[in-house]
C-alpha cells in the first residue's frame, strides 16, 4: 500500500514537473512571437497571422518557422542548400503517458518546402 501511494505521488510530481516546463516554455515562445511581430511590420497579412496562430505556410522563411513554432529540437544542414528540422512536443491533453508529437520540416534554400507530422 505505502509502495503503491510513493509511487502516484512520484507520478503526479513529473507530470507537473513536465507541465510546468512545457509551461514556461511556451510563455517564452509567445514572448518571442510577439517580438518577432512588433519588429517586423513589413510582414504579408497571411505570414503575420499564420505566426500568430502558431501555424506554418509553405515559403515562409527559417525565422518565421522559429517565431511561430520555437526553436527546433534537431536540425540538419546539407550542402546542397537543403535543412531539415525536427519539432517534437509532449501531449499533456491525451490520456496516454507521455505521448509524443514530432514533425519533420524540410528548408529548401532556406524557405519552408513541406513538413510531415509522425504519430
Amino acid at each position: 500500500m505505502r509502495r503503491e501511494i510513493i509511487t502516484v505521488i512520484i507520478i503526479a510530481v513529473s507530470f507537473s514537473f513536465v507541465g510546468g516546463c512545457g509551461a514556461i516554455r511556451q510563455q517564452q515562445i509567445q514572448q518571442q512571437r510577439v517580438e518577432y511581430l512588433n519588429t517586423h511590420p513589413e510582414l504579408e497579412d497571411s505570414i503575420r497571422s499564420a505566426i500568430n496562430q502558431r501555424q506554418l505556410l509553405i515559403g515562409m522563411t527559417m525565422e518565421q518557422v522559429k517565431a511561430s513554432w520555437g526553436p527546433p529540437k534537431h536540425t540538419i544542414t546539407t550542402s546542397h542548400g537543403m535543412d531539415s528540422w525536427t519539432y517534437q512536443w509532449t501531449d499533456l491533453s491525451k490520456p496516454i503517458i507521455l505521448p509524443v508529437i514530432r514533425y519533420h520540416l524540410s528548408f529548401v534554400n532556406k524557405r519552408l518546402d513541406s513538413w510531415t507530422k509522425f504519430d
